[in-house]
């Protein structure tokens, strides 16, 4: 499953809801579509999204940065330390590079999930970019 984040800011003009692409398969001829909310989209179909990122309405909107297609989780000594038993959205992010992990962090709208990540992530760096981004959501900017 793909790792999406739907940045809707970033579009001119902006817009503030979520975005949907159909695009017909042509080896099947149906329908495919694949929806994205304002932030990470984790679990999007991997063959629905191949076919929707090679149109040229998501190419556009990649080129400046109002969808960015997350890289997968890498194995990570942390995320193995982790206690992030039943919860699958830490499971996910505790093993991304530092580069990704920001970007999730800077698309991400949930506070609550920030603050699960915050306490079991090891890395400071990614710990200040959160904290960094939950001052910026309390504060009404992003």
């Amino acid at each position: 499953m793909a790792t999406v984040a739907y940045r809707p800011e970033l579009e001119n003009p902006s817009r503030e809801g979520s975005i949907t692409f159909s695009v017909m398969d042509k080896e099947s001829f149906k329908m495919t579509s694949v929806g994205l909310e304002p932030g990470v989209n984790r679990k999007v179909d991997d063959k629905a999204w191949e076919l929707v990122k090679a149109t040229e309405s998501v190419k556009a909107l990649m080129k400046i940065g109002a969808i960015d297609e997350l890289m997968a989780k890498t194995a990570d000594a942390d995320a193995e330390s982790a206690d992030v038993t039943g919860d699958p959205e830490l499971q996910d992010v505790l093993g991304l590079s530092v580069t990704d992990a920001f970007k999730v962090i800077e698309a991400s709208f949930n506070e609550a999930f920030l603050g699960r990540w915050k306490v079991a992530e090891g890395r400071s760096t990614v710990i200040n970019k959160i904290n960094q981004r939950l001052r910026n959501l309390k504060a009404g900017v992003g």
